[in-house]
């Protein structure tokens, strides 16, 4: 999977703006509001071998499996304005790993339509930009819960490699996400924590991120 690089450049740059906009004035009224942070953790994909080559199988016929590989490595680099008492928005640079899959077996004609609807299958991969909403409540001194929901906009490029030719599949999509996580405070805007969201990309593939947090919250003393 290629990584879109003007998708990563835009999202950098808002994230950068928003955390020197905070750092230069961050006793400023609205500027005490917002936050950054860093999900980092396990991205697993819903899309196994099996469930491929059930679906490569239904679209294409004949006796192709496949074989999916996935690097599970996942996050998203985050910055957010809390509009209401713990009510808040979030912009996100997301990223949700990356995977590749091979095909085996035979064809009577051309393999195109079979290594394009697998492309089209594990589409989702890879990098996007997400806006969610997110409710940050303290439950307990210094504890707090983090219900969240949002959608994102995802882009996926496959390399496609065949015996006697090649292409590049690219897709681009909008997903929706929906996750919870459990923060402490540990020290001023400091907190540390962990949550699991879940990534539906498509009808064929959505992606379960476990991960930890850091997340600095400015104004807070």
């Amino acid at each position: 999977m290629k990584r879109n690089v003007t998708l990563r450049a835009a999202c950098c740059a808002v994230l950068l703006g928003m955390f020197g906009a905070a750092t230069a004035r961050a006793d400023d009224a609205f500027c005490a509001n917002c936050y950054v942070g860093l999900r980092l953790g396990n991205s697993l994909s819903s899309l196994d071998s099996d469930r491929a080559t059930t679906e490569l199988q239904q679209q294409q016929g004949g006796g192709l499996s496949a074989n999916v590989h996935s690097n599970s490595i996942g996050g998203v680099a985050y910055a957010g304005y809390q509009f209401l008492p713990g009510a808040a928005v979030e912009l996100g640079y997301l990223r949700l790993g990356s995977g590749s899959t091979s095909l085996n077996g035979t064809v009577a004609n051309s393999p195109t339509p079979a290594l394009n609807a697998t492309a089209s299958n594990i589409s989702g991969y890879g990098n996007a930009a997400l806006l969610a909403l997110r409710y940050h409540f303290e439950v307990l001194p210094r504890l707090y819960i983090d219900p969240r929901a949002g959608f994102y906009v995802w882009r996926s490029s496959s390399d496609i490699e065949g015996t006697n030719s090649s292409y590049t599949h690219s897709r681009v999509g909008l997903g929706e996400n929906v996750g919870f996580g459990l923060s402490y405070r540990l020290w001023r805007g400091l907190e540390a924590g962990a949550g699991i969201d879940v990534y539906r990309s498509s009808a064929s593939n959505q992606f379960r991120l476990i991960s930890g947090q850091l997340e600095w919250r400015f104004g807070k003393s």
